[in-house]
């Protein structure tokens, strides 16, 4: 297992999620550490991870990008909320 990316750069722009922030889930287990990023897309820049089987809380209005299906929303490294978009292929779904 190797230790979370800490971002050299602040994100200074705020990311706002499309529609409110109803549905729950986590990351799945088998993933050491998923990235959160700035936009649907492994080209936007990540503001953090999250730790596999960690709680993530997001909006159900998830889009299409690059073969994958992104949503945003929020979990938590830490004490630290990193808001932003990640792959839906690493959370569980029912």
């Amino acid at each position: 297992m190797h230790s979370p990316d800490t971002p050299t750069n602040k994100i200074s722009a705020a990311i706002t999620c499309p529609g409110p922030l109803t549905s729950y889930t986590h990351v799945l287990t088998s993933v050491d550490w998923l990235k959160v990023r700035t936009g649907p897309s492994t080209g936007n820049t990540a503001v953090g991870q999250i730790a596999g089987g960690a709680a993530f809380y997001f909006s159900p209005s998830g889009v299409q990008s690059g073969g994958r299906y992104w949503v945003c929303g929020y979990g938590y490294n830490g004490s630290t909320k990193l808001t932003g978009w990640v792959a839906g292929d690493y959370l569980l779904w029912p």
